[in-house]
């Protein structure tokens, strides 16, 4: 494929491969905003890929997506529905990823995924020469965290004359909280305690290190109405970003939010071994593993019909330049408080998680992102259009400089 995404016709296609909460606001996003001639959500669920159509009917958009069945596990499918496709985004779990960056490299397709897993990650970017061989471009890791964040933290490195550290703390939690754990399940309960059990990767005085999940606990303070949250480390939100960085900066790290109290309880769950894969004998029942226990209980009582809220912080410490020689110490902290969009009917998470997709595809679309290759999103995205994008979907992100 040339560099120009419209060598295949005059006009410019996407696919959007899951058609669940993620991929029909990426979807969404798509149709009200890009200039894709054609949109076409793929899904071997016939159920799903009703429920996505009733979805765009209510929004008046079901001209601008095509709906086509197809299995996301089926090499020979996925490259049937991305042959005459520009770009392809995958909103399913991280576990598909890399077959269906093969299949986009084999189409001649660009490719987009919200990522999930640093090794999958891993395995995309010895794909590199590959990729920029035949002008491609290959973006993971485009959600929340990493994504947004991985963006926000380019953005303060390139601005910044040094950076000491950067402090991610990103957490979807409930509008309305409900006693004892606090939270609502907002996407799949085992991604969730994957998050909590694996090691947290962070850079600490340069080297990369691994620290226990559900440590480091402390606390960080929101606008009203959600005042003092805490956080604590948890895997996989700060993915490449601790190899991209490690030397130009000396400490980065990534921490989930919650209310408070959350941490203390789940911990206990862990450590008495819930979150096991090791199946035990229940009888007079067959063998059963803890986690598939805990995954169920989890879905079962933290579903429910409050509003989510995303809440994210990156603080940014180090020195910038003013006037083109005075140095200060400066502490920069952006911020992002984002609730559901009730009317639409689109959580706070797939806004956060779908709509930087949607953003970085139209990117591409448009020579935003000129860059062929496998690179993760602190490489490959732009971040002052990226925010301006962010502010026309009414998601500002604010930044605050404080003298230390």
């Amino acid at each position: 494929m040339c560099d120009c995404l419209a060598a295949r016709g005059d006009g410019m296609n996407v696919i959007v491969i899951g058609a669940g909460m993620m991929g029909q606001a990426v979807a969404y996003d798509l149709a009200l905003r890009s200039k894709f001639e054609r949109i076409v959500m793929a899904d071997y669920n016939v159920t799903a890929l009703e429920y996505a159509k009733r979805f765009f009917i209510e929004h008046g958009l079901e001209d601008r997506i095509v709906f086509m069945e197809a299995n996301a596990s089926s090499m020979r499918e996925v490259k049937v529905a991305m042959e005459e496709m520009d770009v392809a985004l995958s909103a399913v779990t991280y576990k598909l990823n890399l077959k269906l960056t093969e299949a986009a490299l084999g189409t001649q397709t660009h490719f987009i995924d919200l990522g999930g897993n640093i090794h999958i990650v891993n395995k995309q970017m010895k794909m590199n020469r590959i990729a920029r061989k035949r002008g491609l471009t290959v973006i993971p890791d485009v959600g929340l965290a990493p994504g947004m964040v991985s963006i926000i933290a380019r953005h303060a490195i390139e601005e910044f004359k040094r950076v000491f550290s950067v402090k991610i703390r990103v957490g979807g939690v409930p509008k309305h909280p409900k006693p004892p754990l606090n939270y609502k399940i907002v996407f799949s309960p085992y991604g969730l305690i994957n998050e909590y059990v694996e090691p947290s990767i962070i850079l600490s005085h340069g080297r990369i290190e691994e620290h226990p999940s559900m440590t480091g606990l402390e606390e960080i303070e929101f606008p009203e109405p959600y005042g003092k949250m805490e956080a604590f480390y948890t895997s996989g939100g700060s993915s490449t970003l601790p190899y991209t960085y490690k030397d130009k900066i000396k400490h980065l790290d990534y921490k989930t939010v919650r209310y408070p109290g959350h941490c203390k309880l789940v911990k206990a769950m862990l450590d008495i071994g819930l979150a096991s894969q090791e199946p035990i004998h229940v009888p007079p029942h067959s063998n059963v593993a803890p986690r598939d226990v805990l995954a169920k209980v989890l879905l079962e009582n933290l579903s429910d019909d409050d509003q989510d809220v995303v809440l994210m912080q990156v603080i940014v410490d180090g020195i910038k330049v003013e006037d083109g020689k005075k140095k200060k110490k400066v502490r920069r902290t952006y911020q992002l408080v984002e609730e559901m969009d009730v009317d639409k009917g689109i959580t706070a998470m797939m806004k956060t998680t779908a709509y930087p997709m949607a953003i970085i595809a139209q990117m591409l679309e448009d020579g935003g992102i000129e860059l062929r290759g496998v690179m993760p999103p602190e490489r490959s995205v732009p971040p002052v259009r990226f925010f301006d994008e962010m502010a026309d979907r009414d998601m500002p992100i604010t930044i605050e400089d404080v003298e230390l």
